[in-house]
């Protein structure tokens, strides 16, 4: 999974007659890894190009899911033009 975007929330206090401040020069993120992708079966026709999903689910370790975009290879005519391809 791809993000573009992450939001940290800071803290400083002040009791009147001083102020503190927080910074931050570096980050350091952590995710979780997927530990599988339910598998996709998509049956066609032949002669006809199957129509792929956009996404996939994932599966985490603790059993939560999520979809996530996929990329597949192209399917050509040719690869559906016979029975069993």
């Amino acid at each position: 999974m791809k993000t573009t975007a992450l939001r940290a929330t800071f803290t400083a206090d002040s009791n009147g007659t001083t102020n503190s401040a927080v910074g931050a020069s570096e980050w350091k993120i952590f995710a979780d890894t997927p530990v599988s992708t339910t598998p996709v079966h998509i049956p066609t026709t032949v002669g006809v190009v199957p129509e792929l999903p956009k996404t996939v689910e994932q599966v985490y370790s603790d059993g939560t899911r999520a979809q996530a975009p996929v990329t597949w290879p192209t399917v050509t005519k040719e690869q559906v033009s016979q029975p069993g391809r």
